[in-house]
């Protein structure tokens, strides 16, 4: 897909054609996720889920799907099912920086600063600056 369509936000345009590409090949996982990612953009996120679902059922070893579950998870508030995608997310790869970011930010969310802070531990040798951020966030609750 051409990045223009996400950078003039073209979405419509990109929904059709990933819909395109995914009636030719149903199992396309770069179709379904960038669908899914492009309905999570629209905030469109049940049918993101859905995308994304679908994706993992083709390689249900792939920690960016479950980062991106997890965010349309986040959205929806629904935040067991996206501790879940993201842990999943780590267990595949245990150097998800991303994952454990987002997976500090939700301990701390939900006032957990003991699992936060496990995952800020974790996070330090992985990205330093996100690390940090991740300890303001925890700091400040």
């Amino acid at each position: 897909m051409n990045p223009r369509v996400y950078d003039e936000k073209k979405y419509d345009s990109a929904i059709v054609s990933y819909k395109r590409v995914l009636i030719l090949n149903p199992n396309n996982i770069e179709a379904l996720t960038a669908l899914g990612y492009v309905y999570q953009l629209t905030n469109e996120y049940d049918s993101s889920i859905i995308s994304y679902k679908q994706a993992l059922q083709i390689n249900p070893y792939s920690p960016p799907i479950f980062y991106n579950l997890g965010l349309a998870y986040v959205h929806q508030q629904k935040y067991a099912s996206a501790y879940t995608a993201f842990t999943e997310a780590i267990r595949i790869n245990p150097e998800y920086a991303e994952a454990h970011y987002l997976l500090g930010c939700l301990y701390s969310l939900q006032h957990d600063k003991d699992n936060a802070l496990v995952e800020y531990k974790k996070l330090q040798p992985l990205d330093e600056n996100m690390a940090k951020k991740l300890l303001d966030i925890i700091n400040a609750k």
